[in-house]
């Protein structure tokens, strides 16, 4: 758990996979009531060999959102031990960093030089 060296991965979501039974809170690291696996294809960014694992929700992160399909998210990984983990920071699956990213592009073209003056004047056609 400690003193691992977690590397960066990029990885794409497989299946999702349901466990638990409702109402079984049998404690931390075990299997809670509904509790969500994803199957993921995890590819270091090392070069190390891919491999698959299934992942859970960060703990603690109220604002992950589930992988899409076909799309590649950050994870980090180890590899000799085939184990992976999701990027807190990725825009893919934190609802809070994907409102951080939509927010600065806005604040970017809100402050934007204007370079075409004509281009918010109405058309004098």
């Amino acid at each position: 758990m400690f003193g691992e060296n977690w590397e960066p991965a990029e990885g794409e979501l497989i299946d999702i996979r349901y466990g638990g039974k409702h109402g079984d809170w049998k404690g931390n690291g075990t299997e809670v009531a509904n509790s969500v696996h994803y199957l993921m294809e995890v590819r270091p960014l090392s070069g190390a060999e891919p491999f698959r694992c299934e992942c859970e929700p960060p703990s603690m992160m109220l604002s992950f959102k589930s992988p899409p399909f076909g799309v590649l998210v950050k994870m980090e990984c180890i590899p000799s031990k085939k184990k992976a983990r999701f990027d807190r920071n990725d825009p893919a699956i934190s609802k809070k960093a994907a409102g951080k990213e939509q927010r600065a592009a806005y604040e970017a073209e809100l402050h934007a030089d204007i370079s075409d003056p004509g281009r918010h004047r109405p058309d004098s056609s």
